[in-house]
């Protein structure tokens, strides 16, 4: 890379909020890589919503659009109403799967850290032998009075060298006593990336745990995507993975078995997120395949609790988690 040319011939920032419909307030944050270009949404926890590569959407982009924090439901299911997409919605931190009542408060469906706007948000550029590297980095704070004070802090990294995007997170218990974390990365993929022919591959999987209804009766294609069919159920099935000596786990998606043009890799913390849920929505206008990295199953705090699987952090520890996407 030759920056005598000029070096915002190679990367270019663009901060910068909607003003139309149920998108009105959301500051923005454009990152044009040239081969790749993604948005962050920054009064969204900074979650990462349309992704490009070379041209083409690699994330699932809902038909309800950017939503402001304003417009979120907390109760029961109206996290769907506000649900943007995009290939990153954060879900946690008190509830991640239905809506319950836990501890005498209600947890709506996959809690409410993605409805929080980020704090103290910055944009840095450093130049690098390779090239330049830039960082976007926020604190996002869910706190309620006698309940939970997290505090996460979030960088996500790219840069001019390599097509990829690195999100690392630092949450931390602010509170005097131990409080329940559920914690789940919904990454979402859409067409053209997944259609009939797209072969997915999943690192270290030890057992599938498919939730009732029709994940159960499609198991035996659980990692294929049926064409769109009106009025299809969606499928839910959660990988519990094997834990390796370096502590992460992959998948892969190609859209295509055979002479792949176009993929991606995910990389993740498997000690801290040991569970992989996979979501296949196969109705037409909502084809996706969600492939979410957790710390527990998808069914609620008050099922863990039960369960005796719900994961405690002690006043003042800190958990940390990093995702990486590769294009390819």
């Amino acid at each position: 890379m030759d920056i005598s040319y000029g070096e915002r011939q190679f990367w270019d920032v663009k901060r910068y909020t909607l003003t139309e419909g149920l998108a009105n307030g959301v500051k923005c944050i454009d990152v044009d890589l040239g081969d790749l270009t993604f948005t962050v949404l920054e009064d969204r926890c900074l979650d990462i919503y349309s992704v490009k590569f070379k041209g083409r959407q690699v994330a699932w982009l809902s038909k309800n659009g950017v939503v402001a924090p304003t417009h979120y439901d907390p109760h029961e299911d109206g996290w769907l109403k506000s649900f943007c997409g995009g290939l990153l919605v954060t879900c946690g931190l008190q509830n991640v799967g239905p809506h319950c009542e836990f501890n005498g408060r209600n947890q709506g469906l996959h809690g409410r850290i993605s409805n929080i706007p980020a704090q103290q948000v910055n944009v840095s550029k450093e130049k690098t032998s390779e090239g330049f590297s830039l960082a976007i980095s926020g604190v996002i704070r869910e706190t309620s009075v006698h309940g939970c004070n997290y505090e996460l802090r979030r960088v996500i990294e790219t840069g001019t060298n390599r097509a990829a995007i690195t999100l690392h997170d630092e949450i931390t218990n602010c509170s005097d006593i131990p409080q329940p974390l559920m914690l789940l990365y919904h990454i979402n993929f859409g067409y053209p990336l997944i259609n009939p022919e797209t072969l997915l591959k999943i690192q270290d999987s030890e057992e599938i745990m498919p939730r009732a209804g029709a994940a159960t009766e499609y198991l035996s294609s659980w990692d294929r995507f049926d064409p769109p069919s009106p009025g299809a159920q969606e499928r839910v099935y959660v990988h519990r993975l094997k834990q390796s000596a370096d502590k992460t786990s992959c998948y892969t998606l190609r859209n295509r078995a055979e002479n792949p043009d176009f993929g991606v890799k995910v990389i993740f913390s498997s000690d801290t997120l040991p569970f992989l849920t996979l979501w296949k929505n196969p109705r037409p206008g909502e084809y996706i395949a969600g492939l979410e990295p957790g710390n527990n199953h998808v069914e609620g705090v008050s099922f863990e609790d039960k369960n005796g699987s719900l994961r405690y952090v002690a006043p003042g520890e800190t958990v940390k988690t990093t995702l990486e996407w590769q294009f390819v």
